[in-house]
């Protein structure tokens, strides 16, 4: 399945979301596609789901186009039950089969079964915000035990409008580096993505959503949008700081640093 906004729309639809979350994926793609162009990954560990919007759906569809066994935990056996409904209706078309995915009920975030662990990667996207502030480094830790490494994404604590819209609680992106770097892990990138036009939780009735999905100038307004996301990367990042929905953070334990064959740090901003 080609990676564009008009193909992911339908996806989020079976998800229960819309035009905000195809956004998200398609402005998230360049950045997990590097990371797996790195990490070359044949296991992926979704480390649990996301709070509100979506169900990783990008994470699954991109991992089985590399090739990877994906596995995906979290506590809540509704948020699972709709994932695995999502991905009986958006897997067949988009050619991932439903056992592609293993879905597994766990007793907390942070208390993950190690399963099959080592992962090649562990990547959560909206699920540090369901922590509470002193479990955060534990589970952040924990990813990198279970992962060779970790790519994490939380709701961005300096777009204000974010948070309030979407009840979410901001994280900061620095304090996250710095609490990383001084439990000796190896932050090697960090930054903000997901910067749409519109405001966050931006989905349509599901009458429009069968409207548009047969619209003539949706393939119009889907273009405009894939240009606007693509324009992300060079807006500064005084910017993006400010207007992206969600920071990132891609770590490794020092531990693991020899395993996973990297050189030098390379935090980079998005």
């Amino acid at each position: 399945m080609k990676f564009r906004i008009c193909n992911l729309y339908p996806v989020t639809v079976a998800e229960g979301e819309g035009v905000g979350t195809a956004y998200e994926y398609f402005a998230k793609r360049r950045l997990l596609r590097t990371v797996f162009a790195g990490v070359n990954p044949r296991t992926i560990l979704i480390a649990g789901l996301p709070e509100q919007y979506g169900t990783s759906a990008d994470t699954v569809l991109l991992g089985h186009s590399a090739g990877a066994r994906v596995t995906i935990m979290d506590e809540r056996e509704e948020a699972l039950a709709r994932q695995r409904k999502a991905l009986a209706q958006y897997g067949p078309p988009a050619g991932v089969p439903a056992d592609a995915v293993e879905s597994v009920k766990v007793t907390g975030l942070t208390n993950l079964n190690a399963g099959r662990a080592p992962y090649d990667l562990v990547i959560s996207c909206d699920v540090m915000q369901r922590l509470a502030p002193e479990e955060r480094m534990a589970y952040l830790l924990q990813a990198a035990r279970l992962g060779r490494q970790a790519l994490i994404f939380f709701p961005n604590d300096h777009n204000t409008s974010k948070v309030n819209k979407s009840a979410k609680k901001g994280i900061d992106r620095d304090e996250l580096v710095a609490a990383l770097r001084a439990a000796n892990c190896r932050v090697m990138r960090s930054g903000y993505v997901d910067m749409p036009p519109f405001p966050s939780g931006k989905k349509l009735a599901q009458a429009k959503q069968a409207e548009i999905g047969q619209s003539w100038w949706r393939n119009l307004a889907f273009a405009v949008l894939e240009a606007w996301s693509l324009a992300e990367r060079i807006v500064p990042e005084s910017i993006r700081r400010k207007y992206s929905h969600a920071g990132y953070v891609h770590y490794l334990q020092e531990l693991n640093r020899q395993a996973a064959g990297e050189g030098k740090d390379k935090a980079t901003p998005r």
